[in-house]
């Protein structure tokens, strides 16, 4: 996804901060900032990742079919 990429682009600008910091061209700031920015993408891929899986199984259950979906029976009381 677009946010996927996101992330790794942060994270590629991060490893660049950090060889720059090390060779005298990067501030401090500069990596705590590309740090920040990685973080957030990351998060927010993963939250985007999540709410699809989540919405995946709210249809599921919604339509009656969440318990074939996981191959769970229900208990006998419950039937």
């Amino acid at each position: 996804s677009a946010l996927n990429s996101q992330a790794k682009a942060n994270r590629s600008t991060l490893n660049l901060r950090l060889a720059q910091y090390d060779s005298g061209q990067s501030s401090l700031i500069s990596i705590l900032d590309a740090q920040s920015e990685a973080l957030v993408s990351e998060v927010q891929a993963i939250n985007e990742d999540f709410g699809g899986r989540f919405a995946f199984y709210k249809i599921l259950a919604a339509s009656g079919r969440l318990l074939d979906a996981l191959h769970v029976s229900l208990p006998a009381e419950a039937i």
